[in-house]
C-alpha cells in the first residue's frame, strides 16, 4: 500500500500527469518486480515495431473489456454477449499473430504470449468460434431495420413493431418525386417515402437513450433465438477468460505511457539509462532534472552526480541562494521514483538502492499551516518521519530548520542528521548555513560528507568555499536598495 506522502510526491513532481493518475500504485521496493519491468520496458523501447503492435493489442484489449463490462449493465443481453465473444476472438487471434514473430527477452512478455497461444489452441476457443461464427456474421450485416406502425382511422399511431432486419441501409428520397413517379416498390434499394428525422436533431438525449434501449431490446429477442448454440459452459469460459485478461489493462497502459514518455524525451538528446539494482552502494552519474530539460526558456541542462558509498550515508549540500540546490534535489527524487516504478532514469549510468520510504521536506508544504510556528512545524515533521524510519529510507531535506536562527539551526540540524545516520538511512540536507558543513568537516564524522554547488550549478563533493551570497543581488533585482 503506497503512503499518502508518496502519492503526493508523485503529484508534486507531476508524474501523475505524465504517466497517469494511478502511477504511484506502481511504486515498489521489490527488486524482482523492478527488474521484470525494466526487461519489459527494454523490449518495447528498443523495438519500434513491437511497440506499435503492443499499442494495437492494448486497443483490442480495451474493446474487449468495454464490451464485457456492458454485459454487466444488461446481463440478459444476447446482443452484448455476441459482441463480447467476437471481441474476445479478435483479441486472441490478433494478439497471437502480432507477437508470434518476435524474439522477446522479457520473461513477462513471453508469459503473456504463452497465455495467448494456450487460449488460441484451447478446444473451448475453437468451439466458441464455431458456435458464434454464423450469428456474429449475421449481426455484422445488419444495416437497417423496418419498423411497422399501425394507425387508427384518424391516422394516430396505436401500435408499432419490428417488421424486418435488413442487410442494406435504407435510401431516403423526395416525397413528391416518389408519388408522381409511382416508384413505391423498390425493395432492393430500401427507399423510404420520407425520413422522419435524424437522431439528435429533434430528440433529446434522454429520448435517444430510450429509443436505443427499446430498439436493442427488440433486436436482442431476435438474436436470442439464434444464440442458443452458445452453451452455458461456453458462457462461463468467456466470462473467466475476460476476467483473466482484464488484469492486464492497467499494466499495458502503464508501459505504453512510459515508453511514449521516454521516446519523446529521447528527442532532447538527454541520456537515458536503466539503472543497476544495488543493496547498498548508490551512484548516479551525470543526472538531469526533467523540468529543466523540458523548459523552453533554458538552453541547456547541467548534469550532476551523486554517490553514497559504503561509508557515507549523509550529505550536507551548501550553496548560494538560487544556486541550484533545490533543482539538484528535485532531479534526484524524480529519478529515484522513475527507478522504483521500473523505468529508466535521466542519467549516463546508475546503480541505485530501492528505498522503502522517501521522506521529502519542502518549506512550501507548511506555508498554510498556522497552528504552529514555522520552526515547530519543521521539528514536528522530522519527529514524525524519524519514527517511521525503517533504515532503508531516503531523507531529502531542503532548508529544514530554517525557521530559527543560524546558530540554533546549525545545532538542531546536526543532531537530526545524527539520528538519521544511527538508523542507517540515507539523506541529503540542503542548507545555506556554511557553519554546519564546516562542523561536519572539522568533526570528521565517518558517515557524513559535504556537497557544494558553485555558480555554474555544478555539485562537487568537497567543503564549501566562501562563495558570494546572491541574497543582496536578488533583493536589488526586486527593488530593495541597500544604503549606508
Amino acid at each position: 500500500m503506497v503512503s499518502d506522502e508518496l502519492k503526493k510526491l508523485f503529484s508534486d513532481l507531476e508524474l501523475d500527469k505524465i504517466l497517469g493518475e494511478d502511477i504511484s500504485s506502481f511504486y515498489t521496493v521489490n527488486e524482482g518486480i523492478i527488474r521484470e519491468r525494466q526487461e519489459i520496458f527494454k523490449d518495447l523501447f528498443e523495438n519500434d515495431n513491437l511497440f506499435c503492435d503492443f499499442e494495437d493489442i492494448y486497443v483490442l484489449l480495451n474493446s474487449l473489456i468495454n464490451s464485457f463490462e456492458s454485459i454487466g449493465i444488461s446481463k440478459e443481453s444476447s446482443l452484448n454477449s455476441v459482441l463480447t465473444v467476437n471481441a474476445y476472438i479478435t483479441f486472441i487471434e490478433e494478439s497471437y499473430n502480432k507477437l508470434k514473430h518476435y524474439s522477446l527477452k522479457s520473461s513477462r512478455l513471453n508469459e503473456f504470449l504463452r497465455l495467448i497461444k494456450k487460449e488460441k489452441e484451447n478446444k473451448n476457443f475453437d468451439a466458441l468460434k464455431e458456435n458464434c461464427s454464423k450469428i456474429t456474421n449475421d449481426i455484422k450485416k445488419i444495416s437497417s431495420v423496418t419498423i411497422g406502425i399501425n394507425l387508427d382511422p384518424e391516422l394516430r399511431p396505436i401500435e408499432a413493431g419490428l417488421v424486418s432486419v435488413n442487410a442494406n441501409s435504407y435510401r431516403s428520397g423526395n416525397l413528391m418525386d416518389k408519388i408522381f413517379s409511382a416508384s413505391f416498390n423498390s425493395p432492393k434499394d430500401y427507399e423510404c417515402l420520407c425520413p422522419l428525422s435524424e437522431l439528435g436533431k429533434s430528440l433529446s438525449h434522454d429520448e435517444i437513450s430510450g429509443f436505443n434501449y427499446k430498439l436493442n431490446k427488440v433486436l436482442d429477442k431476435i438474436i436470442t433465438k439464434g444464440f442458443k448454440g452458445l452453451s452455458k459452459q461456453s458462457s462461463e469460459y468467456i466470462t473467466s477468460a475476460c476476467h483473466e485478461f482484464s488484469k492486464y489493462k492497467n499494466t499495458f497502459s502503464f508501459y505504453i505511457k512510459g515508453v511514449r514518455f521516454f521516446k519523446d524525451l529521447r528527442q532532447s538528446k538527454i541520456p537515458i539509462t536503466i539503472p543497476e539494482i544495488s543493496r547498498n552502494d548508490y551512484k548516479i552519474n551525470e543526472m538531469h532534472n526533467y523540468r529543466i530539460v523540458m523548459s523552453k526558456g533554458i538552453k541547456y541542462s547541467v548534469a550532476n552526480s551523486i554517490h553514497f558509498d559504503g561509508n557515507t550515508r549523509i550529505f550536507v549540500l551548501t550553496g548560494p541562494n538560487s544556486g541550484g540546490k533545490s533543482v539538484f534535489l528535485e532531479a534526484l527524487v524524480f529519478n529515484q521514483l522513475l527507478f522504483q516504478i521500473g523505468f529508466p532514469i535521466l542519467a549516463n549510468n546508475a546503480q541505485i538502492v530501492p528505498f522503502e520510504n522517501i521522506f521529502v521536506y519542502s518549506s512550501s508544504d507548511f506555508k498554510n499551516k498556522n497552528l504552529y510556528g514555522r520552526f515547530e512545524n519543521e521539528v514536528k515533521w522530522f519527529s514524525e518521519k524519524i519514527k517511521e524510519c525503517t533504515g532503508n529510507d531516503l531523507f531529502i531535506m531542503d532548508e529544514l530548520f530554517s525557521g530559527t536562527s543560524c546558530d540554533e539551526a546549525k545545532d538542531v540540524s546536526f543532531y537530526a542528521l545524527k539520528m538519521i545516520s544511527k538508523r542507517n538511512a540515507k539523506g541529503i540536507f540542503s542548507t545555506h548555513i556554511r557553519e554546519l558543513a564546516k562542523r561536519i568537516a572539522f568533526d570528521n564524522e565517518p558517515d557524513f560528507d559535504n556537497l557544494s554547488i558553485n555558480s555554474n550549478y555544478t555539485v562537487t563533493r568537497d567543503i564549501p568555499n566562501s562563495y558570494e551570497s546572491k541574497a543582496v543581488m536578488i533583493a536589488k533585482k526586486y527593488g530593495i536598495v541597500f544604503t549606508t
